[in-house]
């Protein structure tokens, strides 16, 4: 019990300076990695500069360039209407490519029909890049449903998907014992919180 207050009394008198250390030490490692980035980006950026500037059609600006050659596990753009996200997602897939990605392993996924058919012909186009596959956010899922799936779709209402989930839950309480008790504890426990 002694060592347990001797402990409290330790964090209560350098408590502070712990935390103040380990904000130091977070804000140093948050630093190196940005720098790290910074240096990344400015790397590639030198390497791909024809790419970037004088092959494509449609030059890129520097913030363009910064988000083709970005190395996070995930990359997002947000710009307003025509002001160059679907080039920018074009070279990301030519970079890629360059950097060893496969253009079969690539998927890139636009938001409606016209995106997907411009970038299409834009990667066959510029880059001469005809094995990636390009998807609506629609179809990419579609596609999935279907994958797992196989032929056997069904569209139901909002009603009878109601019904099936009835249905289902049903089965459920009646089938598992696991179920059948935590659906119970939880409808206790609901009624105490929200009476009534």
């Amino acid at each position: 019990m002694k060592k347990s207050s001797i402990i409290e009394i330790n964090w209560k008198k350098q408590g502070s300076w712990i935390r103040d250390m380990l904000i130091r030490l977070i804000k140093s490692l948050f630093n190196l990695f940005i720098d790290e980035e910074k240096e990344y980006i400015d790397r590639k950026i030198k390497q791909y500069y024809d790419l970037f500037y004088k092959n494509g059609k449609h030059p890129l600006n520097r913030e363009q360039c910064e988000a083709v050659v970005r190395n996070r596990r995930y990359n997002q753009v947000i710009a307003a209407a025509g002001t160059g996200k679907t080039t920018v997602l074009a070279y990301r897939i030519k970079f890629l490519i360059e950097e060893g990605i496969k253009p079969e392993r690539i998927i890139a996924i636009t938001y409606s029909r016209k995106a997907a058919y411009e970038m299409e012909k834009r990667l066959k186009e510029e880059f001469g890049i005809d094995m990636v596959e390009i998807r609506t956010i629609h179809s990419f899922a579609y596609k999935i449903i279907r994958r797992e799936r196989g032929n056997r779709l069904l569209i139901v209402t909002p009603e009878e998907s109601k019904n099936i989930i009835r249905e289902y839950f049903k089965k459920l309480l009646k089938s598992s014992s696991f179920f059948y008790d935590s659906y119970h504890k939880f409808l206790e426990n609901y009624q105490r919180i929200y009476p009534g």
